[in-house]
C-alpha cells in the first residue's frame, strides 16, 4: 500500500519555480538576445581570421616568388569589410 504524501517544496525549489514564472513572458526576448550575442562574438573574431588569411596569401606569393592572387585578396578583403560592418551593426542592436 502506497501513501500519497507529497514532499513539501524546499525554499530553493520554490525560488526556481518563481523565477521560471517571472521569466516566462520574456523568454523569447532572452533567446533572441543570447543568439545576437553569439553572432556578435563570432563576427568580432572573423576580421582577425580574415587578416591572418590575407597575410598567408601575401606570404605565399612572397615565399614562392609568384604574383599575388588578386582574386583571393579581393575575396578576403570583402569578407573582412563585411564582417567589420556586420559586427558593428550586431553590437548596435545589442546595445539599442
Amino acid at each position: 500500500m502506497t501513501s500519497n504524501t507529497s514532499k513539501p517544496m524546499t525554499e530553493r525549489e520554490a525560488g526556481r519555480v518563481a523565477l521560471k514564472e517571472l521569466l516566462k513572458p520574456i523568454s523569447v526576448r532572452l533567446l533572441v538576445g543570447r543568439t545576437l550575442a553569439a553572432l556578435g562574438g563570432v563576427l568580432a573574431i572573423a576580421p582577425y581570421i580574415a587578416l591572418v588569411k590575407l597575410g598567408a596569401v601575401f606570404y605565399e606569393a612572397y615565399s614562392t616568388g609568384t604574383e599575388v592572387d588578386t582574386a583571393r585578396v579581393t575575396t578576403i578583403v570583402n569578407i573582412l569589410i563585411g564582417t567589420l560592418v556586420r559586427g558593428s551593426r550586431a553590437s548596435a542592436l545589442l546595445w539599442a
